[in-house]
């Protein structure tokens, strides 16, 4: 069992590349950064990914001055709860 757990999270490319994101964010787990270490150091397309990545979000700040996750733009509240519905009624 301990080995199928090792390969779900080290060879998991798709799980790794949200970790990358999430870490790049700040909002990623001791436990998540942990995992997508052992990723990358077997995959380096996820690890080219999450640098360029990172990279694209230093840019888009330098360029807007702001940070990423302060977008200037929302969605109105109608719409939000509209596609939350659509997401809802999927689901079931």
């Amino acid at each position: 069992m301990g080995i199928y757990l090792f390969r779900k999270v080290v060879f998991n490319c798709k799980k790794a590349t949200l970790l990358g994101l999430k870490k790049n964010d700040g909002t990623a787990s001791l436990w998540e950064e942990l995992q997508l270490f052992y990723h990358n150091l077997y995959c380096n397309s996820c690890r080219r990914f999450i640098k360029q990545s990172k990279e694209i979000d230093i840019l888009l700040a330098n360029i807007t001055g702001q940070e990423h996750e302060n977008p200037t733009h929302t969605l109105p509240d109608q719409v939000k709860n509209n596609l939350q519905a659509q997401i809802d009624q999927h689901r079931k």
